[in-house]
C-alpha cells in the first residue's frame, strides 16, 4: 500500500504566519494526527528544499 503524501504550496514571499496557517489547515483537513494517541512513538518525514531555491522553508520551521 502506498503512503499518503500531504503537500502545502508556499512561496518565497510567504510570511511565517502564512506558512503556519497553511500547515495548520493541512493538519486539520487531513486528520493526519487522528491516528496518533498519547505516548505513541511516531515519525514525520519532512523535506524543506535546498537553501536559495523557492522550495526552501526558512529556519523558523
Amino acid at each position: 500500500m502506498a503512503s499518503k503524501v500531504y503537500y502545502v504550496r508556499t512561496g518565497a514571499g510567504d510570511s511565517t504566519q502564512t506558512v503556519s496557517d497553511k500547515l495548520g489547515r493541512l493538519i486539520d483537513r487531513s486528520s493526519v494526527l487522528s491516528h496518533i494517541k498519547k505516548d505513541d512513538f511516531t515519525a514525520i518525514k519532512m523535506h524543506f528544499g535546498d537553501t536559495g531555491n523557492t522550495g526552501h522553508i526558512r529556519a523558523e520551521w
